[in-house]
């Protein structure tokens, strides 16, 4: 199975939500929104692109966990 590796941009929902306008009807995209989070998330297969307000580092694989 092949990998599909994707870039992360941190923006503001503004920013997020222009992106995902300007991919409708483009490209393959995924948008959720955390009620817990309160921001949304755009993952865009076309682009290969995480656009999110969530700050995230590093991995959270499960080969690279410790359990």
């Amino acid at each position: 199975m092949k990998k599909i590796i994707f870039e992360y941009e941190l923006l503001s929902d503004k920013e997020i939500r222009e992106h995902i306008r300007n991919a409708e009807g483009k490209h393959v995209q995924q948008v959720a929104f955390s009620t817990y989070m309160d921001c949304i998330t755009q993952i865009d297969f076309t682009d290969r692109k995480i656009r999110s307000g969530i700050k995230w580092s590093g991995s959270t694989s499960r080969k690279e966990s410790n359990d």
